[in-house]
């Protein structure tokens, strides 16, 4: 989101976003007609500790002394971020201004059988009273709320900053295996049987995250390596020098997490995976929103067998074949340019709030 407010075209609107950092609050351009102002809150530990319903309402005191003081004309907020969301909703209520939730997981299924599930219940349905209010962040959270609540919404992807190349080098640099981020309950699974298979293909199994390597051991036995690289530009580079990409989701049989839950997932680093021009390959159901949109636009693979040794045929392929992956990487850069574009996911928001406000002003 910060990568996007950062873009933010001049004038349109004033955005406040709701997120757990530190306490600040930023003006972007203080020349521009209306700015936007970027509002962020975070709790201490001692504070986190107190009961989960206090803490939208903290949250609430904090953000709308921030909504008068910069005048803000709108409030964008993030879920899965459920307390800040539920100040967002309060404050923009009470202040008598629009308020749009950026959708990155289901809000009611993701919360499911946790204590939480209640306000997960009520923060949805004042999401969802009107549907300019949400934002999904991929065409699976579309799709889902699409068919429960009959109703068309306007899809918020992650967006893509940095410039495409014109080219790039299929031939890979060494034979390696790459997967992001952490590993828990919706792909814990799916993680063992792609380091299996990349075990069997003779390559090295790569992991970029910050939690330490003894973290990783709860999952898989074996040689592999652990990279934290905090810079982006680094990060960028470090995906390029792989040889494959992999991502992987948990069968619904294999975990608690619901089932709509898992079926929506769109990895948020996937527009990196995709603009590094390294073949993807994913390992998940094949009716599962990830697979359909890489099969459906040919920018990878997609292994829904649970077997590593159809994995591992997979991913020998995609290492040795260096016309399969030339063109891998063409759509994949295609898809980049055309979809998660930051100038483009930019307009998308801009053109959003600005029918949302003539909207308002005509009611």
């Amino acid at each position: 989101m910060k990568q996007l407010l950062d873009r933010f075209e001049r004038g349109s609107a004033v955005v406040g976003t709701c997120r757990w950092l530190r306490s600040s609050a930023k003006t972007a351009d203080q020349e521009a007609t209306h700015p936007r102002h970027e509002v962020s809150l975070r709790f201490g530990n001692r504070l986190d500790r107190l009961a989960f319903s206090f803490e939208w309402r903290v949250a609430a005191l904090g953000l709308r002394r921030l909504v008068y003081k910069y005048d803000c004309r709108a409030v964008l907020a993030v879920f899965p971020d459920l307390p800040m969301v539920r100040a967002a909703i309060a404050v923009a209520e009470a202040c008598r201004i629009p308020f749009l939730v950026h959708l990155h997981d289901t809000v009611e299924e993701s919360l499911s059988g946790t204590p939480y599930e209640r306000m997960a219940r009520e923060v949805e349905s004042a999401i969802f009273r009107r549907p300019w209010q949400a934002l999904p962040l991929t065409g699976g959270l579309k799709e889902h709320y699409g068919r429960k609540y009959g109703t068309d919404f306007i899809e918020l992807p992650h967006p893509y900053s940095e410039d495409l190349p014109v080219s790039f080098d299929p031939t890979p640099f060494a034979a390696t295996a790459c997967w992001s981020g952490n590993v828990y309950a919706i792909n814990d699974r799916s993680f063992v049987r792609l380091f299996d298979a990349c075990r069997m293909a003779g390559a090295r199994f790569v992991v970029t995250s910050p939690m330490p390597k003894a973290s990783f051991y709860r999952f898989v036995d074996g040689e592999f390596d652990v990279r934290f690289l905090a810079r982006r530009s680094e990060y960028l580079e470090f995906l390029r020098r792989q040889a494959v990409h992999v991502v992987g989701l948990n069968w619904p049989d294999e975990t608690s997490v619901h089932r709509d839950e898992l079926a929506t997932i769109f990895p948020t680093k996937m527009p990196e995976y995709l603009a590094s021009g390294v073949p993807v390959l994913v390992h998940c159901p094949q009716e599962y929103y990830l697979a359909r949109f890489i099969r459906e636009r040919g920018c990878g693979l997609v292994v829904s067998d649970r077997d590593p040794g159809a994995i591992e045929t997979v991913m020998q392929r995609l290492m040795r074949e260096t016309g399969l992956r030339a063109e891998l990487g063409r759509r994949a850069l295609e898809v980049v340019r055309d979809r998660f574009c930051v100038t483009r996911v930019v307009s998308v928001l801009a053109r959003h709030l600005d029918d949302v406000q003539r909207s308002l002003r005509g009611a």
